[in-house]
């Protein structure tokens, strides 16, 4: 089986691939990502930079896309679930952040 493992994961298109599944675990978080990264890094010791930046870069374009669909499509969604904690002075803080710079004030925050 690590053989197998082995020879998948030296494929050039197999460590993008991965960080796409890093990407698609914001929306589905039953993908072992993590466990895939550990294993990438163990199998291929000297391409670990590049492993890594491409799982970060997956993480980062995940964690973006689910905001921007938060943003987008669930505003009334997010207002119903917070119902009666828009009095507190954080949440004007982050209601106004979100207005005015939109995805990327989710991102930050």
């Amino acid at each position: 089986m690590m053989r197998g493992a082995r020879r998948y994961s030296a494929r050039p298109w197999f460590t993008p691939l991965a960080g796409l599944a890093t990407a698609l675990d914001s929306f589905a978080p039953l993908m072992p990502t993590q466990t895939l990264l550990v294993t990438l890094g163990a199998l291929h010791p000297h391409r670990w930079l590049v492993t890594g930046l491409w799982f970060a870069l997956g993480g980062a374009a995940g964690a973006a896309s689910m905001a921007l669909v938060v943003e987008t499509w669930i505003p009334e969604a997010v207002e119903r679930f917070m119902a009666g904690q828009e009095s507190g002075s954080w949440w004007h803080t982050v209601r106004e952040l979100v207005e005015s710079h939109g995805a990327w004030a989710l991102f930050l925050l």
